[in-house]
């Protein structure tokens, strides 16, 4: 399951929850929205990383060999182009270089 984190334009302003099987359907727009709204992308990136795991094997080298170990699922971030040539896009949200931000 892959989940984009958006905000959602005035009167709103509020950021949502997008979730679809793959990538392809993210882009499309064929996602569905989770009915929860947040007032910042960190909430919104907290309240991914505590609810929506993935349990994936690392091999060890010795007898019984793999472990468990969970991570917070794929999740994307649509951002705005910064000039007026840039364009939109969805830019991966790297879990392991932003834990400060999201106070962990």
């Amino acid at each position: 399951m892959k989940y984009l984190v958006w905000k959602q334009g005035s009167p709103y302003n509020n950021w949502v929850i997008s979730f679809a099987e793959s990538h392809h359907d993210l882009r499309q727009g064929y996602a569905e929205n989770l009915p929860n709204w947040f007032t910042t992308r960190k909430d919104a990136l907290n309240f991914i990383r505590e609810n929506f795991r993935i349990r994936y094997k690392i091999p060890t080298n010795g007898f019984l060999g793999y472990r468990l170990k969970n991570k917070p699922a794929d999740t994307y971030i649509y951002r705005r182009g910064g000039h007026s040539y840039g364009s939109p896009q969805m830019v991966k949200f790297n879990w392991s270089q932003n834990y400060t931000y999201l106070g962990v």
